[in-house]
């Protein structure tokens, strides 16, 4: 949109943490399996976390919260001002119910690090995440015996 922020600025991936993801693409090449689809669905599951992740970093680089909003989603039309305009980049910048937990640390517009988390849905993963705000180290903690099941 025309608030949103030009390549000046533009967040630039300078690190990514390991993920559950890429630590079971790694093992299923590391184990020896040698199976075709092992090692294509630990690629595959590489695949969504950096989706995830990287469209945050796009959303984060056009500094905008719901790019193809009201087109796609059912949100209130705006015609004199966009809310969803992010004007300063934050330090922490994170997405819930997704499918993996991922992370990267990006450099923002104006020489600061924001951190961007993928938060997984805890009802299926039982994974919650911490993040340190102090230094914006992240990770993940996964909680079991919850379940009534």
């Amino acid at each position: 949109g025309e608030g949103g922020a030009s390549g000046e600025g533009a967040a630039s991936s300078s690190a990514a943490s390991s993920s559950a993801a890429t630590d079971d693409a790694a093992s299923a090449v590391d184990n020896g399996k040698g199976k075709e689809a092992d090692v294509q669905k630990a690629a595959a599951k590489v695949a969504v976390v950096d989706r995830s992740v990287g469209l945050m970093e796009n959303m984060l680089e056009w500094r905008h919260c719901a790019p193809t909003a009201p087109d796609t989603m059912d949100i209130y039309p705006f015609f004199t001002t966009d809310p969803f305009v992010m004007e300063n980049a934050p330090s922490v910048f994170f997405a819930g119910n997704q499918p993996e937990f991922g992370t990267s640390l990006v450099d923002g517009p104006d020489g600061h690090k924001v951190r961007v988390v993928s938060v997984p849905r805890f009802s299926a993963s039982g994974t919650a995440v911490l993040l340190d705000l102090a230094t914006l180290d992240c990770a993940p903690i996964k909680l079991s015996g919850l379940r009534a099941d």
